[in-house]
């Protein structure tokens, strides 16, 4: 966690600033696990990201229903399994497995790939009117 994460614009305002609000609290939960703050202070960082990555998916999914996103269902099928798997890696934490470096990373590759990939391709089609790649 050396430099700060950065990922692609989606171009739509809200959407990019709630991306920043969501690496900002995974950054805050790395730096919190790294110097060793204790499973509370873990828990906490987590639990306050978990709940805004669902007021953001829920925001998401709604604007993309609104702008009639043909691909919306299966963009919310990805969030649904990023939270279940995020679910499942927590209760390992508490269950006292040694998962806090997996989750972490889980979460950090899950959420840079998404914004980057996903939302990217989104963003492309509602500002082109078909996904990228395609013509």
């Amino acid at each position: 966690m050396d430099e700060h994460l950065q990922v692609a614009r989606t171009g739509i305002d809200e959407i990019d600033a709630q991306h920043r609000k969501l690496l900002a609290d995974l950054e805050r939960l790395e730096f919190w696990m790294q110097k060793g703050f204790g499973l509370a202070a873990t828990f906490d960082a987590l639990d306050a990201l978990l709940s805004y990555a669902e007021t953001h998916f829920r925001f998401e999914e709604d604007f993309l229903r609104a702008q009639a996103y043909p691909d919306v269902e299966k963009h919310a099928a990805q969030h649904r399994d990023f939270m279940g798997q995020i679910a499942n890696l927590r209760r390992s934490l508490e269950a006292g497995e040694d998962v806090a470096r997996s989750l972490a990373d889980a979460m950090r590759a899950w959420i840079v790939g998404h914004i980057n990939d996903e939302d990217v391709e989104y963003a492309d089609y509602l500002r082109r009117g078909w996904p990228r790649g395609q013509a």
